[in-house]
């Protein structure tokens, strides 16, 4: 997850999202894309979701909680609708992988017949943690191979990234990015459910479960080339991981007017990175944010590049809120805000003072005129009979005025 995730919730309430493919993942051939963020679905738009039976939802290699799937090595797997590449076309599989059990598991069994004879295509780390290939065959007579392991140890409880590609006749292994062994290979697979953390299980005796963390699995109907595989490898290598150290900032109220100087912030730890709109450095500018709602992040990287985040938001008014006044003469509050219809008006004012209220139209909806005496004035105002939505409450005192605007819901 990247520095956009640190975009605080006011403004995420703003803005829709919508799944979509990262963009350094090979759009060209993809059969489908699992990135497990609080789901198994396919967001390649093939429609190709997965059903969950028992894996765990756990944080991904980034620390993103709810993102990647824990699997207990007992029952717990992820089926899939058809995906597998058919006979013996070039195919590739993808993904993330973390584990500390000495016993072999299968990672991931695609392509298998329709009876137990049926050719499978299964990728599993082996009882020595290095990973191997599994071509299934007669399974009634025994007959079955294993690709030769490789030499790099998977099952270190750190999260790797595993590439498996079939050109037709070669199949490769590629770990963290870089080339792993190559086998020749020959085999013929037919369609058949797709499963995330089992085999098929077509016999008993051929039962292998897997124990660990799954995360971003991606399915092509064509070879990677090792530049596209270390890509996506890289892709989360420069990813910030998440600081245990805590980071926050003050100096930032609740609301402006567009009238208000420039404020200062501080951040913890120090040396961090102010970001939003109306931010110069390490001050914050109403009228440079201009009207509405604003949200302000602190980003700190720690020595070991591990990123924490403390975010807050503030509003922007034209005129004068909660906060104080642009009147030299005096201040105006109105509470609450939004309400029902019925509000405060609470003016500091002296002389003659006109409060009128515009619809979003511009039409006068209410109006009245009073003589205020300085000191704390209290004006109740009962708007329950206009419909719903945003108005503009007028204050003016001579040639002196302030607007705020009123939400009723």
């Amino acid at each position: 997850m990247r520095i956009l995730a640190f975009l605080p919730v006011c403004l995420l309430l703003c803005s829709t999202s919508s799944a979509q493919i990262p963009g350094y993942v090979p759009t060209d051939g993809l059969i489908g894309w699992w990135p497990f963020n609080g789901n198994a679905n396919d967001e390649s738009g093939g429609g190709n979701d997965g059903t969950l039976y028992g894996p765990e939802a756990t944080q991904d290699r980034n620390g993103t909680a709810n993102a990647a799937y824990d699997f207990n090595g007992i029952s717990s797997h992820i089926t899939i609708p058809n995906i597998a590449v058919q006979g013996t076309a070039p195919r590739t599989y993808s993904f993330w992988m973390r584990t500390s059990n000495q016993v072999g598991g299968m990672m991931l069994c695609t392509g298998s017949g329709t009876n137990q004879n049926g050719g499978t295509f299964n990728i599993r780390h082996g009882n020595g943690g290095q990973f191997t290939g599994f071509m299934g065959g007669n399974f009634t007579a025994g007959g079955y191979d294993y690709d030769p392991p490789g030499n790099v140890v998977v099952n270190d409880e750190q999260w790797h990234h595993v590439v498996v590609t079939y050109d037709g006749s070669i199949l490769s292994f590629y770990i963290d990015g870089s080339f792993e062994k190559a086998t020749t290979l020959s085999l013929f697979t037919a369609g058949q459910t797709n499963y995330v953390g089992r085999a098929n299980n077509q016999l008993p005796e051929m039962e292998s479960w897997y124990q660990g963390k799954v995360d971003d699995i991606g399915a092509w109907g064509r070879v990677l080339t090792p530049q596209e595989i270390m890509e996506l490898f890289n892709a989360f290598s420069d990813t910030p991981c998440l600081s245990p150290t805590a980071a926050s900032f003050t100096g930032l109220a609740g609301g402006y007017v567009l009238s208000d100087g420039p404020t200062t912030l501080s951040g913890t730890p120090a040396n961090g990175l102010f970001i939003g709109s109306g931010i110069s450095g390490n001050t914050f500018d109403p009228a440079l944010a201009g009207e509405g709602t604003h949200g302000i992040s602190y980003v700190v990287m720690d020595e070991d590049g591990c990123v924490s985040s403390y975010a807050l938001c503030t509003d922007v008014t034209l005129g004068m809120g909660i906060q104080g006044s642009n009147m030299p003469t005096g201040g105006v509050r109105v509470f609450p805000n939004p309400n029902r219809g019925q509000f405060t008006v609470e003016l500091d004012l002296e002389g003659l003072v006109s409060l009128q209220v515009f619809d979003a139209g511009g039409r006068i909806a209410h109006t009245e005129v009073f003589q205020a005496k300085g000191g704390q004035t209290m004006r109740i105002l009962d708007l329950g009979a206009l419909a719903k939505g945003t108005y503009n409450l007028q204050v003016r005192l001579g040639e002196n005025s302030v607007s705020q605007r009123i939400v009723l819901e």
